[in-house]
């Protein structure tokens, strides 16, 4: 849980930069290519995380948090308010990535605590600075959310055809990836098609 809360947190992040500012503007799509690439380390080291990877996962995660901080601080060149906003979470948006990087160096319960502190530390942290100056659209947030549920569904694909490699393809291994499909579609239809016009 404390892995997937790291990364939903960087996601979740970037949703809100890309509510703000252009992802395909000038040099700002440079830095968007960067953090894309920061995250496909990060992602690379998911399994080994609390292993041998640990410190690669570190490093890169914090420089993903980073380049969130340096593309919102552009958004917020012409934004006063904007920009207070982000300065308010600087310490503790810096401070959290840091403390993986040091977790990453120990093992047991200590790199345990640290983990979940530098959660704590993330989530809390622009709570305790106050919301203000932040822009939003809702609907950049709908598109976004249901992005990932796309993606989720997408990989519910992927994951019957790894869990049923190296399996006789008999009757049972057919049929439970037929009920997989099945689930996934109608996963895709509840969520993306017309049910959620109708809700």
């Amino acid at each position: 849980m404390l892995l997937l809360g790291a990364l939903w947190w960087a996601w979740g992040a970037y949703a809100w930069l890309t509510n703000t500012l252009d992802p395909e503007e000038g040099a700002v799509r440079f830095a968007v290519f960067a953090a894309i690439g920061a995250m496909l380390v990060v992602s690379l080291a998911v399994p080994g995380a609390f292993g041998a990877d640990a410190v690669t996962f570190g490093v890169a995660y914090l420089v993903v948090r980073a380049l969130h901080l340096v593309l919102y601080a552009i958004a917020g060149r012409g934004d006063r308010d904007l920009l207070r906003a982000v300065l308010r979470i600087v310490p503790t948006a810096t401070l959290a990535p840091v403390l993986l990087v040091i977790a990453s160096l120990l093992d047991g319960p200590e790199e345990l605590a640290l983990w979940g502190a530098a959660l704590a530390i993330d989530y809390l942290g622009p709570l305790v600075g106050g919301m203000r100056g932040w822009r939003i659209s809702p609907v950049h947030f709908v598109e976004r959310f249901g992005l990932i549920i796309i993606i989720a569904l997408g990989e519910s694909i992927v994951a019957i055809g790894v869990g049923a490699a190296g399996l006789p393809l008999d009757t049972g291994v057919i049929a439970a990836a037929l009920l997989g499909i099945t689930v996934v579609a109608c996963l895709w239809w509840s969520y993306v098609d017309w049910v959620i016009f109708v809700a």
